[in-house]
């Protein structure tokens, strides 16, 4: 059977499948849907590293504050106020 033949089969089968069968499918793909979302909507191709939901979390929080230009110049960074 050809790829496009069996998404439309889960296609028509998820849009008349029960709730409860929806939320199996859905925690057997959750993992994988996040991380594509994560790929998707980020800059960065984090694929090649297993992540917790949480690290993905913060990945994404990350992502927002690089867009929204909050960030702390390297040599702010580093500067040593111990001195």
């Amino acid at each position: 059977m050809r790829t496009t033949q069996i998404r439309q089969q889960l296609h028509d089968y998820i849009d008349s499948a029960e709730d409860k069968m929806i939320r199996a499918l859905y925690t057997l793909l959750e993992g994988e849907i996040i991380e594509t979302q994560l790929i998707k909507n980020s800059k960065y191709d984090y694929r090649d590293v297993e992540l917790t939901e949480e690290q993905i979390l913060m990945l994404q929080l990350s992502d927002k504050d690089i867009d929204a230009g909050k960030l702390i110049p390297h040599d702010e960074v580093t500067k040593n106020d111990f001195q």
